[in-house]
């Protein structure tokens, strides 16, 4: 693939310091068992919010993990 093709398929977007922290702050924390297993963002598509989930520990087949809201997002869900 050419140089060039690659620079169409491929945008990168650079944002400086603390809106890159801002955007990346994590909007939930995710747990199982009261045990810390990784972070949520909630986010806006095309077809309305979500929520993506990024797991950082391993959660066994079948297990339950619940999504807390972080205390700076207390009021995130409404």
């Amino acid at each position: 693939m050419s140089e060039e093709m690659e620079r169409s398929l491929f945008q990168f977007e650079t944002v400086d310091g603390e809106e890159h922290r801002q955007k990346h702050k994590p909007h939930f924390s995710v747990k199982m068992n009261g045990n810390y297993v990784g972070s949520a963002w909630m986010s806006e598509g095309k077809y309305g919010k979500y929520v993506s989930v990024a797991i950082n520990h391993d959660v066994p087949k079948g297990g339950r993990i619940n999504v807390y809201p972080t205390r700076e997002n207390a009021a995130i869900l409404g």
